[in-house]
């Protein structure tokens, strides 16, 4: 019965991950919270679980539900806290954790600093990892660090050669700052 109930936890998070996929949130959540109900030990379901919590709160406080929208971003914390704590040295966990955050930022702008320090955190685990850097750089610009987001950005180019958005993102970055030799 053990092994049936993994079974069934997987399909239901299989579920919930197409679900996410499709930007179907509602669906996703009501799967992905199955698949905890039958195996609350894995950290995968929890990471799955607090993306689309996250979109949902959003909905809810557009819809002026407040009550709800505040029970789902306290869901949607405490299901990535349940994972970077499983798993701490999960980068992708981290990375997710950025996402949720930068999501509730739309509700309260307190979240974008819990965005930056998670893209941190993802950045000490992967040090070498381009999008890391590119993200970094535009929350960076958001708290006005120019200076700051123009070098990670640098960095970024510098971990990948061709990686294209870090380019488009530092020539708008330039020309921007009105430095179109540099753009």
């Amino acid at each position: 019965s053990t092994i049936g109930r993994y079974w069934l936890a997987d399909v239901m998070y299989a579920a919930g991950y197409r679900a996410t996929r499709a930007s179907d949130y509602a669906k996703s959540y009501e799967s992905v919270r199955r698949a905890i109900l039958l195996n609350e030990k894995e950290p995968v379901y929890y990471d799955e679980l607090s993306f689309p919590t996250a979109q949902l709160a959003v909905s809810y406080a557009n819809d002026g539900q407040s009550t709800a929208s505040g029970q789902l971003v306290n869901e949607a914390i405490l299901a990535s806290d349940k994972a970077v704590g499983i798993s701490p040295q999960n980068v992708n966990f981290w990375k997710t954790r950025t996402r949720v955050f930068y999501t509730l930022y739309q509700i309260d702008e307190k979240f974008l600093e819990k965005a930056k320090e998670a893209l941190e955190v993802a950045k000490q685990l992967s040090p070498t990892d381009p999008k890391i850097f590119y993200n970094l750089a535009l929350l960076e610009d958001k708290f006005d660090k120019k200076d700051v987001a123009i070098t990670l950005l640098e960095q970024a180019g510098k971990l990948k050669a061709d990686y294209r958005d870090a380019y488009f993102a530092l020539g708008l970055f330039y020309r921007r700052d009105k430095k179109i030799e540099k753009a």
